[in-house]
């Protein structure tokens, strides 16, 4: 099941005895494990009703961490992290294991947490029989959304396309964003966030400024072009890594363009990138030809070897750069 289906199950009451979270989603993860021992295991009973077991427990100690009574309550927990089970080798007493989860204990809540479980693994088909939540990366529509329901627990509120600002401006990952939301939440003088709010509050990823520098050579604009690459160099930025990003989303640009007529999930999956910059990339491409992305991937190369040769000052090379590239970009 989707996580969010494990949610609303949760909150209405229905709770399995055996779990198995897995995704590569981890800060979800977590969030859904806090909310799960918080429905299940008293606060105060925490020390002898919440079991926390390593991976390599084997499947003997497992069973009969599961398998023990809770005391003075209904129900205690019962988690292991990464087993061993789920991942490469063959730890010890997996009959055991599958014995026990054929007929778990309806007082305990037995959860396997394993972001790359191993789903040819015997005991991955006997926790299929019970509750598999999968906690996928968020597309762009969910990780704005879980953006707008962790400001309105603070008190805030958000529209949707400023909360696809946030995701854009910053480290698009719940990890990351949450630290940047606390920030709003402690800093923000009236109730609404706005656009102007995150651009003066949250800390802008490296990405977004680098793609607003390669935007605006695109767009011809070398002077934002060269604004943003000087603010960047203020910044303390190292040059090597932003002649790194730069040439790199050329290089993007173009296995985007020989991508061309594949279906969107699968260049998405192909590049590592989310769909609000597929998007961009999809403009980027319609504009320029083949033979112009090639001239300017070129020239980054050729700076490139400038900065390692020590020929030329950093700061100067990527200045000329960035006026070699708004030229090549906009020459019909």
């Amino acid at each position: 099941m989707k996580y969010g289906d494990f949610f609303k199950k949760l909150k209405s009451g229905e709770i399995s005895p055996v779990y198995l979270f897995t995704g590569e989603e981890t800060f979800v993860m977590n969030s859904a494990l806090n909310k799960l021992i918080a429905a299940v295991v008293d606060e105060d009973l925490k020390a002898v009703n919440l079991v926390r077991l390593p991976e390599n427990a084997s499947g003997e100690e497992i069973a009969s961490a599961a398998e023990t009574v809770p005391f003075m309550a209904q129900k205690r927990m019962v988690i292991v992290e990464n087993s061993a089970f789920l991942q490469k080798g063959s730890p010890e007493g997996e009959e055991r294991l599958e014995e026990y989860l054929s007929k778990p204990q309806p007082d305990t809540v037995l959860v396997f947490l394993s972001p790359l479980a191993d789903k040819r693994k015997r005991i991955y088909k006997a926790l299929s029989k019970h509750a598999v939540v999968e906690f996928d990366t968020l597309s762009d529509a969910e990780l704005s959304a879980w953006c707008v329901k962790e400001i309105k627990a603070r008190g805030l509120e958000i529209s949707v396309p400023d909360a696809a600002f946030l995701c854009e401006y910053t480290d698009p990952s719940p990890a990351a964003m949450v630290n940047e939301i606390d920030k709003l939440a402690a800093f923000c003088t009236e109730k609404k966030v706005t656009k102007d709010d995150i651009c003066a509050i949250v800390t802008p990823c490296s990405d977004y400024n680098m793609f607003r520098m390669t935007d605006a050579l695109s767009a011809g604009d070398a002077k934002t072009a060269l604004d943003m690459l000087d603010g960047l160099l203020a910044q303390k930025e190292d040059p090597f890594y932003i002649l790194g990003a730069v040439t790199k989303q050329y290089r993007q640009f173009l296995r985007f363009r020989a991508m061309e007529g594949a279906p969107k999930q699968e260049i998405i999956a192909s590049l590592g990138i989310r769909d609000f910059v597929y998007n961009k990339y999809a403009a980027v491409c319609r504009k320029y030809s083949e033979k112009q992305l090639l001239l300017a991937v070129d020239i980054c190369a050729e700076t490139d070897a400038g900065l390692k040769s020590g020929a030329k000052n950093p700061d100067t090379a990527l200045f000329e750069l960035a006026a070699k590239l708004a030229l090549i970009l906009n020459k019909k």
